[in-house]
């Protein structure tokens, strides 16, 4: 009796510390946030730069030609800066941010909009993102 009695009060302060933990966990998760998007270019090369306050997850996809969409989840894009503008010579056309919810964490989405099909490379650099 002893034994079942010590053996129930060890499951249930081990459930409890487990559930404890984990709403902890999610009560102090603040999602990391866009804070600049710039662009730079030579006579070879375009590079769009996207800064964020930490190292962050992206999917990035070209639904046409014309298109290059990279999606942050868990990112919020709230206070983000745009430096810098596109010129003539330029295959960046313009850049887009749109921020939406998805079952309740932040998700931003930066479309690039293409002068002329290009091919491109997507690659992460502590907390920037490199396009």
């Amino acid at each position: 009796m002893t034994r079942g009695v010590a053996l129930s009060l060890v499951v249930i302060l081990a459930t409890s510390a487990s559930t404890m933990s984990r709403a902890a966990g999610t009560a102090n998760t603040i999602p990391a946030k866009l804070t600049t998007i710039s662009s730079r270019s030579d006579a070879r090369s375009a590079t769009l730069v996207i800064e964020a306050t930490e190292p962050v997850p992206y999917v990035a996809t070209r639904p046409d030609p014309l298109t290059v969409v990279i999606d942050f989840r868990n990112v919020d894009a709230g206070a983000l800066s745009m430096a810098g503008g596109a010129d003539g010579r330029d295959p960046i056309a313009s850049v887009a941010v749109e921020s939406a919810e998805s079952m309740g964490s932040p998700v931003s989405r930066v479309r690039i909009a293409l002068a002329q099909p290009a091919a491109h490379h997507v690659r992460a650099e502590r907390n920037r993102v490199l396009i």
